[in-house]
């Protein structure tokens, strides 16, 4: 007889890390069924009779999944869930499909600093750079000038590095956040006098504002406050090293429960060699 048993590690979120802004992760291991297959099949053994959508397509019921969880399957290759759609015939709930996306798992990323910044030069990094300004108490982010809908109520936030590997939504959902400032890595421009030394660096760091609509929060408002918080801080504080900034279109991303917003809004700034 056929098992159709796999793994399926649920993700838990826990504890920011200091440094990056990405929240530890942990995972629960239980034993589920589901049906794994390549895209164009239309097999009916599960008695579902649907086309695959994806590269690899999973189905299954009476189970919880979200984006962010890892599917393990007999042969011990690992998945990431990237979209969990459910389908229905009038009221009836039938099955979910999972987009499933193959993966080469030796370990899970941490969330920790030491493993991906060494730590002597951690002051250099100019996501670091950027992230120390924005939490600073007096210089940095101000969560009054961030409202809800009733220009009352803080909106909460919270600073990361950018790349973080787990769906941003699950942040949204889980964490009670209403906003992210994401730092993504910089490009460096060098700067040499006329005998070809360097004297200086230009930074172009990228900052992803995200958003999603819901109960007294419209995410396009949202975001463009906190877009007047960021060239508040520039014009205040155009010194120490030098900044300005520069901005990109608001995007919009239909991850099907909801709208992800984001603005991309760049500080530039310079700075002297270092040492």
């Amino acid at each position: 007889m056929v098992s159709l048993d796999v793994t399926l590690r649920t993700l838990t979120l826990g504890n920011q890390d200091s440094t990056t802004g990405w929240y530890g992760k942990s995972y629960a291991n239980s034993t589920v069924e589901m049906y794994i297959c390549p895209k164009g099949s239309s097999d009916a053994f599960l008695k579902f009779g649907r086309y695959a959508n994806y590269k690899f397509t999973g189905f299954c019921k009476n189970i919880t999944i979200n984006e962010g969880d890892q599917i393990i399957d007999a042969s011990s290759r690992y998945y990431l869930v990237k979209t969990v759609t459910p389908y229905f015939t009038g009221d009836r709930f039938d099955y979910y499909m999972v987009e499933l996306e193959r993966r080469i798992f030796t370990e899970d990323r941490p969330s920790t600093s030491g493993t991906w910044i060494l730590e002597s030069t951690l002051n250099l990094d100019p996501r670091y750079r950027q992230k120390v300004l924005l939490e600073d108490g007096v210089k940095g982010l101000i969560a009054a000038n961030m409202k809800e809908d009733d220009n009352v109520t803080n909106a909460t936030y919270i600073t990361t590095f950018g790349k973080v590997d787990y769906p941003l939504p699950r942040i949204f959902i889980t964490k009670a956040v209403d906003l992210i400032f994401c730092i993504e890595s910089a490009t460096t421009q060098q700067l040499i006098d006329h005998d070809y030394t360097a004297h200086a660096y230009i930074h172009d760091v990228p900052i992803t504002i995200w958003a999603i609509d819901k109960a007294g929060i419209t995410a396009t408002r949202l975001i463009r406050a906190a877009e007047h918080e960021l060239e508040r801080i520039v014009e205040t504080y155009p010194t120490g090293s030098i900044r300005s900034i520069g901005k990109e279109d608001p995007t919009e991303e239909d991850i099907g429960e909801c709208i992800l917003w984001s603005k991309q809004v760049s500080i530039h700034y310079k700075v002297g060699k270092a040492g």
